[in-house]
């Protein structure tokens, strides 16, 4: 028998057998240790149609990092570059949650769920930080409609519809595409009929279930509903001077377009989504985060953008439960 707490022991074991079984995990629940044999068919949603893929995905993923999760006191799973760079920064600047042996994980919403039951095998508090994603049409992402598109309710594919990048300030007759939301609430018991949108309405809280807290932005900011966490920082800190300068910096015609030359700073938050559209992908927006993040760590100024409520939420949910279970 090997005791360890080398993350590349486990690794090393889980390869050369290629699998997960034989392996004892001891960690403290109630102030008590415990013993939790692990293996390739407990660490599986039991009636998954891709079981074999997952566990491929899980041996594969371990290989890279996934294997600190046998050591960390939580975790934490993101889906994007600039949750990845900077909540890695607020999580320091916590000054209980930086006391702790916090792991982050950036995942694609489609494959997060593959680590729900092993997270739960291991006893310990999984936050995950995902998007609204909103399902917006075309016509409202300034883009022309397609022909198929004839029923559309905004603007009947007539050319008439005046507003090209639309903020949302109301969720009704709105859907998500957000696979991890789709999933916990409509598939986890039925994974086969897998949904591709379900309705806003049903997402009015977090969600919640034992080790597991899923955050989102599920409230307005300013009015407005944010599509992802670009938005959601120009949102809630359109007020703020580190931001107007980065963004000008980065978007100059646009900001200038936007601001009226600067002139009438408050209207970045009515032009938030077009913005968010400004970053582009993966490039774009780590360019944000990054340089972002470079201000954040370098700038004397007091008023230093803030985190969104949803992910404050989340870093509150993760303070109780540490304390609780630690």
């Amino acid at each position: 028998m090997v005791t360890t707490h080398s993350s590349h022991i486990v690794n090393s074991k889980i390869h050369s057998c290629n699998s997960f079984n034989n392996i004892n995990y001891l960690t403290i629940k109630d102030k008590y240790s415990i013993v939790i044999p692990l293996d390739d068919k407990n660490i599986l949603e039991k009636n998954s149609p891709t079981k074999e893929n997952d566990i491929l995905f899980l041996k594969k993923h371990i290989k890279y990092k996934v294997s600190e999760l046998f050591f960390s006191d939580a975790v934490v799973f993101v889906e994007g570059a600039t949750e990845e760079t900077l909540l890695h920064y607020y999580l320091e600047q916590n000054q209980i949650l930086n006391n702790y042996y916090i792991s982050m994980f950036r995942v694609d919403g489609a494959h997060s769920k593959v680590y729900f039951p092993l997270i739960k095998k291991l006893n310990i508090p999984c936050l995950i930080i995902t998007d609204l994603d909103i399902q917006r049409y075309r016509c409202e992402r300034n883009k022309k409609h397609k022909k198929e598109d004839s029923d559309c309710p905004i603007c009947n594919n007539d050319g008439s519809y005046p507003i090209k990048y639309a903020q949302i300030t109301s969720l009704d007759n709105r859907q998500t595409t957000n696979s991890t939301l789709i999933y916990l609430l409509e598939n986890s018991k039925n994974s086969k009929n897998s949904k591709k949108t379900i309705s806003l309405i049903k997402i009015k809280d977090y969600i919640e279930k034992d080790f597991l807290y899923v955050v989102y932005q599920k409230d307005p900011i300013e009015g407005q509903f944010a599509t992802s966490l670009e938005e959601a920082i120009i949102l809630t800190n359109h007020e703020n001077n580190l931001l107007h300068n980065l963004i000008s910096s980065l978007k100059p015609t646009i900001y200038k377009n936007i601001t009226n030359n600067g002139k009438n700073k408050d209207l970045l938050k009515e032009n938030s989504f077009r913005l968010q559209q400004s970053f582009g992908n993966n490039s774009g927006k780590s360019e944000f985060a990054s340089k972002l993040l470079y201000e954040l760590i370098t700038s004397d100024d007091t008023e230093k953008p803030k985190l969104p409520k949803y992910i404050q939420d989340g870093f509150s949910w993760l303070e109780n439960k540490l304390r609780k279970e630690i």
